[in-house]
């Protein structure tokens, strides 16, 4: 059973091709979603809106979604954003992060620095 899972969640290092793909296709599809959302509003307007909400205009409901697409960033930039940097900086760090040795070099000095440190400290105290 382990043996399955592992083969199911294995991941794999494909190059930054893909994923530079994937962050432009993404970063994109929220201009095209703010797009689809303003003529989906200006067209509900046309066809129901005018009847249903006869006291809200065209311009009061836009201004509506305009402050709602606010709180949604608002939400993102809050909570979203930061869990994406987290998962990004796992996934950078499982797989092939270029700065990964140089850290590990540099966590190896500083924990003989630390040592050195203490013995000089040491040293001091026995005197």
């Amino acid at each position: 059973m382990k043996k399955i899972i592992k083969l199911i969640f294995r991941q794999y290092n494909t190059g930054p091709f893909l994923g530079r793909l994937l962050m432009i296709y993404a970063t994109a599809m929220g201009f095209y979603g703010m797009l689809g959302q303003a003529i989906g509003l200006s067209t509900w307007y046309t066809v129901r809106g005018n009847t249903l909400l006869p006291w809200a205009g065209f311009w009061s409901l836009l201004a509506v979604a305009i402050l709602l697409g606010l709180c949604l960033c608002l939400v993102s930039w809050k909570f979203v954003i930061p869990s994406q940097i987290n998962i990004s900086n796992r996934q950078g760090w499982e797989h092939n992060n270029p700065g990964r040795p140089y850290m590990e070099r540099m966590d190896k000095r500083i924990e003989n620095i630390e040592k050195l440190l203490e013995k000089v400290l040491e040293s001091k105290a026995s005197k």
